[in-house]
């Protein structure tokens, strides 16, 4: 092969390179994480550089998703949209995020599973919000269909109401935890998280031993958020 096909070949090559990664990292959301995606491994100076570009504030919304109906349930609160503050210095939690508490009761299904009757101050003030904190996330992969989107493990997540009971006039705390994972697009700063409940109570304030197990139904909570400082 001559030094002129040699070039033609070189340049070829670089064309076909750089037109792979635009596609690559082209999308305008993290649609392309679905079934078919694979996540290959990122090393830990990568994940640090896309940890360090996360704190900020940002806004969107959450729902509940049923996998046993398939089924999204979206708040009837009359509220702002839903935020989610992470920190750019140490503190015992790394992010806040807001929880209205009818996403909470629809979390539980307390209405179909007869927990209300117990708690009945959960039904109360339907546009309260709460904040859910999560304790950290670590980014371990990158979406092979789509270079900008990486996929990150959410440590330990938790959120309490304080549950006002009108039949015995008690103060209860309702506490849930979550571990899961999330999504996170570097080129549209969107983020996507996926909570799921391991353990819930429902805790007296002065008498902890009499802590309650609220029901664990499989749903579990979506978060779909965008960067907005």
């Amino acid at each position: 092969m001559n030094n002129k096909n040699q070039y033609n070949l070189l340049v070829a090559l670089f064309l076909l390179l750089v037109g792979s990664f635009a596609v690559s990292c082209s999308k305008d959301d993290d649609a392309t994480v679905g079934n078919t995606s694979t996540f290959a491994p990122i090393s830990r100076e990568e994940a640090v550089k896309i940890q360090n570009s996360l704190p900020g504030e940002y806004r969107g919304n959450v729902h509940v998703y049923d996998p046993s109906t398939k089924k999204n349930y979206y708040s009837n609160s009359r509220l702002d949209l839903d935020s989610l503050i992470i920190y750019d210095d140490y503190r015992s939690i790394y992010s806040l995020s807001t929880l209205p508490r009818d996403m909470y009761e629809r979390l539980h299904n307390i209405d179909k599973t007869g927990t209300n009757d117990t708690l009945p101050g959960i039904f109360t003030k339907r546009d309260e919000k709460n904040y859910l904190g999560l304790e950290g996330i670590r980014f371990s992969s990158r979406n092979q269909q789509d270079s900008c989107v990486y996929r990150f493990e959410v440590s330990q997540g938790v959120v309490s109401f304080v549950d006002r009971g009108h039949k015995t006039k008690k103060t209860r705390l309702l506490r849930t935890y979550f571990n899961g994972y999330g999504y996170y697009n570097v080129k549209t700063s969107k983020l996507k998280i996926y909570l799921l409940p391991y353990n819930a109570y429902a805790i007296p304030y002065y008498d902890t031993f009499q802590s309650v197990r609220l029901p664990l139904t499989g749903r579990y909570l979506i978060y779909e958020l965008t960067k907005v400082q």
